[in-house]
């Protein structure tokens, strides 16, 4: 059996509403939807830390960025949120 390929594309400071392929008339995204119209596309995702360091650490990892000194991971936690 052979691999299959996979490309994970990350971006900073792209959000869901603002490109084309999810509905947005205003933004203009030509590259990205032709990539979104012939790959995966997540309908409902989250991510452990909504800054960009910690969470790349994370998916190169498998490590969560709050056990290690990963820089912007002394951001306040919600209270609830399991402490490292």
């Amino acid at each position: 059996m052979v691999a299959p390929n996979l490309l994970v594309v990350l971006s900073g400071q792209l959000r869901r509403h603002a490109l084309g392929c999810y509905g947005d008339s205003d933004a203009i995204t030509p590259y990205i939807d032709v990539l979104a119209s012939h790959g995966v596309r997540f309908e409902n995702a989250c991510a452990a830390y909504p800054v960009c360091v910690p969470f790349r650490f994370t998916i190169m990892t498998g490590i969560p960025a709050h056990s290690r000194l990963v820089p912007a991971v002394n951001l306040p936690r919600a209270p609830q949120a399991p402490q490292a």
